[in-house]
């Protein structure tokens, strides 16, 4: 549940129309909300009942901060953040910050889409929102980078699979977990 959107699955015709009679009780329910779900706080969601997968991804929303920041037309980078210059600190003679990057914003709009769909990018993005109060030029680049990973990267999927048959056919799946 999420403030006015409600998912809800079972493993049978007769507890999910127990549970959406419960509902319709307490709450109005437009029979055009109801079906199979295929979107969810910006996630795509995609069930192969045959394989018995669920797959969950936000190429949609990753596009659209990419092409915010105009980082659609650039070249792919192979991992989410440079190991080699570890983020610090600003210090005094650091170059401050542009006043036309909204930095917080866009580091909230990352953690939104590692903690549902991109764990890959969790650690680069932890490090992005530790220097949320104080960050200069050099963080902007890395958020930049991160954003520029995820575009390229933006039809990776987090996939779940029933019964824990771990496999990896489908062409758009990143990362099984149970």
């Amino acid at each position: 549940t999420y403030v006015d959107d409600l998912c809800y699955a079972g493993n049978s015709d007769w507890i999910l129309n127990w549970f959406h009679d419960f509902i319709a009780k307490k709450f109005t329910v437009k029979q055009s909300e109801m079906g199979p779900l295929e979107w969810i706080l910006g996630a795509r969601v995609r069930r192969n009942l045959s394989t018995g997968t669920t797959s969950i991804d936000q190429e949609v929303a990753i596009r659209r901060l990419a092409e915010k920041l105009g980082l659609d037309k650039f070249n792919p980078v192979r991992s989410p953040m440079v190991s080699s210059s570890p983020l610090l600190k600003p210090d005094r003679e650091s170059r401050p910050p542009t006043n036309e990057f909204d930095y917080l914003s866009i580091v909230g709009s990352l953690l939104h889409i590692v903690n549902f769909t991109r764990p890959d990018c969790a650690y680069a993005v932890s490090a992005l929102a530790r220097h949320s109060s104080n960050y200069d030029r050099s963080h902007e680049k890395a958020v930049k980078r991160v954003v520029q990973y995820l575009y390229h990267t933006s039809h990776l999927a987090i996939t779940y699979v029933r019964d824990g048959n771990v496999f990896s056919s489908e062409k758009n799946t990143a990362t099984v977990w149970e």
